[in-house]
């Protein structure tokens, strides 16, 4: 079984790319490879990541929809209890937005504020521009461990669906970065993942020690990643959020 969401596990990929065609699409080939490869463990391989997301952003939201995907209402949920959601000044930054699932879900939840969007799939942001235009007001492609071009401490609340681990430990320096003190930073992370590789938890304990953040209380929660009993699809993640000191 793989670190990454949910499984490498040939039967049950075969199953659920079978199970999606009987209700949206029939997939191509190269389609098909990217669904096998965006469940298999890509951290840190950027060209992969995006070619393969890239691949399949044209379906990647009826994809997460069939599979049931809990991540983006969960976080949206844990912001609506720590925010005042309706304050038009605040500014979310989503990072690692994808086709703006994230966003889709923050603004249906009445956020009434900034939304930036980035993501290291240019097809996935093109996905945002065209579809989500009203949902983001800045959508653009980028490298979560590069975000020169953000000013530090300007940012309310960074949040991230299903791309920590996935994205490398310096990305949460930048990340950090960017958030202003007494901001937020959300974000979910395979639990199998977390467990099996220690560097993530020490990146964690190490901004406690050094007094960089502290967490919010409560988390981190952990939740199952897909609703969809049929497919029995396996993995739990856990939720993370941390106030910037």
């Amino acid at each position: 079984m793989s670190y990454a969401h949910p499984t490498k596990d040939k039967a049950f990929l075969e199953n659920l790319i079978n199970a999606f065609e009987q209700q949206y699409k029939v997939l191509n080939e190269e389609e098909r490879q990217a669904v096998k490869m965006i469940f298999s463990y890509l951290a840190g391989q950027n060209q992969a990541i995006s070619e393969n997301y890239d691949a399949i952003a044209h379906f990647y939201d009826d994809l997460l929809s069939f599979m049931g995907y809990q991540v983006p209402a969960k976080i949206a949920q844990a912001l609506t209890e720590c925010l005042n959601w309706h304050h038009q000044n605040l500014t979310i930054f989503d990072a690692g937005a994808g086709t703006g699932l994230l966003g889709d879900f923050f603004r249906k939840a009445e956020f009434k504020g900034r939304l930036i969007g980035l993501d290291i799939s240019e097809k996935s942001i093109q996905y945002i521009q065209k579809h989500r235009s009203g949902v983001y007001n800045k959508a653009k492609v980028g490298d979560l461990t590069d975000l020169s071009g953000i000013s530090d401490a300007s940012i309310d609340v960074v949040a991230s669906a299903g791309v920590i681990g996935i994205a490398p430990p310096e990305s949460l320096d930048e990340l950090l970065r960017i958030t202003k003190p007494g901001g937020l930073m959300v974000y979910s992370f395979n639990k199998a993942r977390y467990e099996s590789e220690p560097t993530w938890e020490q990146k964690h304990q190490s901004f406690l020690q050094q007094k960089r953040w502290q967490p919010i209380e409560g988390y981190p929660k952990t939740y199952l990643y897909y609703n969809n009993q049929q497919l029995k699809a396996p993995g739990y993640f856990h939720l993370f959020m941390f106030e910037k000191i």
